[in-house]
């Protein structure tokens, strides 16, 4: 529970705007700020941990930010489909990390969760439509529109009967060519 308050945050970021651009200000925002003052000691090149798949730029330019940003999003998702979402969050907190714990503040350890909680999230878009499974009103077939004729939560592409009447679509059909054909 106490990561889904900052989760629907997070959600209603995402909702907001293009996944991309709702991460990206995350992490601007929220873990930019631990990657430069936190990490950027180790994971640069030439630093402790320079053979790791997490080394950053430093600095505060848009390009170093952006290069951090897809970098760390990468690296993450490869943990999220690998069923260990939270492995950044294990090891900067110690577990496997030869520097140690570098998460000691509760902000910090949290704005790297919602990160990653954000980041899995925009995974989540099971048909491809561009609509999170959270949000989608059929997750099983591709409907970018969300069309929902008569407003019972399931999508037309999806619903047996889109037009709420207790006809279901298929006999709709079947009645209006026998219609035709009588005329």
């Amino acid at each position: 529970t106490t990561r889904l308050v900052p989760a629907l945050l997070c959600f209603i970021a995402l909702s907001a705007h293009s996944d991309d651009a709702a991460l990206f200000a995350i992490y601007q925002t929220r873990v930019a700020p631990v990657i430069q003052g936190v990490c950027i000691g180790c994971h640069v090149n030439g630093g402790a941990a320079s053979s790791t798949r997490l080394v950053y730029g430093s600095g505060s330019s848009a390009s170093v930010q952006q290069s951090n940003f897809e970098t760390l999003r990468s690296y993450i998702e490869i943990n999220i489909k690998n069923d260990a979402p939270y492995a950044l969050l294990n090891k900067a907190q110690g577990q496997g990390h030869s520097g140690g714990n570098q998460l000691k503040r509760a902000d910090e350890v949290q704005a790297v969760t919602d990160f990653i909680d954000a980041i899995a999230l925009a995974l989540s878009d099971d048909d491809e439509d561009g609509v999170t499974n959270d949000l989608d009103n059929c997750q099983n077939a591709a409907n970018a529109n969300q069309a929902d004729l008569d407003q019972d939560g399931k999508g037309d592409v999806c619903d047996a009967d889109i037009d709420g009447d207790e006809i279901s679509n298929t006999d709709e059909k079947i009645g209006r060519a026998s219609c035709r054909e009588r005329v």
